[in-house]
């Protein structure tokens, strides 16, 4: 093989190797941005919580799930509080119904006694969240 061949493949893997990292780099930072912009967000919605300004706090609470497409258990328990405190039963147990099916929640004593759910305790979904909350407990306690 010529030197120039091979100082050509070398240029030309120099170049490749340095595409790959700076799509690797750029993907870090998008997600880092993206992690930073739903941090935020949810910031802002327990802050409206705090402040009682529970229909603004729901509806920032799922802005923040839309930015990182799903959402962390403690953050949808918020929203689903919020939810109900603005007396939005449909989205308070969409929320419940979220971590409890696909996060696999198990803070039953929490969802018992939490004074923001109340308003649900007589609806008919409120039993079906609860079995699905302590069917996920008993399976965690089975695994340890």
């Amino acid at each position: 093989m010529s030197p120039l061949i091979s100082h050509f493949n070398h240029t030309v893997m120099k170049q490749r190797i340095l595409t790959c990292l700076i799509c690797l780099f750029s993907c870090v930072a998008l997600h880092a941005q993206e992690d930073t912009a739903y941090t935020y967000t949810i910031y802002r919605a327990i802050n409206l919580y705090h402040a009682q300004q529970y229909k603004r706090s729901a509806e920032t609470f799922d802005r923040a799930f839309k930015l990182n497409g799903g959402g962390f258990n403690d953050d949808r328990y918020t929203a689903a509080c919020s939810w109900a405190l603005a007396g939005n039963k449909k989205a308070a147990f969409a929320q419940l119904m979220h971590i409890a099916t696909k996060g696999n929640f198990t803070n039953i004593d929490r969802l018992l006694v939490d004074d923001d759910l109340e308003s649900l305790h007589s609806d008919k979904r409120w039993t079906k969240v609860c079995a699905l909350v302590k069917e996920n407990k008993v399976k965690a306690a089975e695994k340890q």
